[in-house]
């Protein structure tokens, strides 16, 4: 009888000191096919949508992930999507990466035919679709946080002059 007495408290006090970290523990990262993304995209048509590609270990990328953390705090999400697509092979570390990095946009893992459909060959990759829905930017490279800003801006004079 002790003997259960004694695995109850460890098990107990186990948990209750564990508790801090499965409450914080990063949600699973979902992959995402191409006519997936493509549905999303549609809904958010009206809206600049910006798609993120990005792996954990790309020190480029580890450069651009804090802009745009720093830009998608700073944007009106009545106006801007930023949607990030991780190409790890091993999905494992990404959501502690992204928990680390503070990301708040959603985040998939890519399907290889999204990687084909837009011709990634280096990352970070973005492409951004204006709010008519038309894709106007699918091009590698590390996007700046006050570049972004610049550029939403410029889109949406553009798109509220035609």
């Amino acid at each position: 009888m002790r003997s259960a007495k004694k695995i109850f408290i460890a098990t107990f006090v186990a948990l209750a000191l564990l508790a801090p970290v499965l409450a914080n523990a990063a949600p699973a990262i979902k992959t995402i096919e191409s006519q997936a993304l493509l549905d999303m995209i549609a809904n958010n048509k009206g809206k600049i949508v910006i798609v993120n590609f990005f792996a954990t270990w790309c020190p480029p990328c580890r450069e651009e992930i804090p802009e745009l953390v720093r830009f998608y705090k700073k944007a009106d999400k009545n106006k801007v999507v930023v949607l990030g697509l991780s190409i790890d092979e091993d999905i494992a570390p990404v959501s502690s990466f992204l928990q680390q990095l503070g990301v708040k946009y959603p985040v998939y893992k890519s399907a290889m035919d999204i990687v084909g459909m837009y011709g990634v060959r280096g990352i970070p990759h973005n492409v951004i679709y204006a709010p008519s829905g038309k894709m106007i930017v699918n091009m590698p490279g590390v996007a700046m946080e006050e570049d972004l800003q610049e550029f939403v801006k410029l889109v949406w004079e553009a798109e509220s002059n035609q």
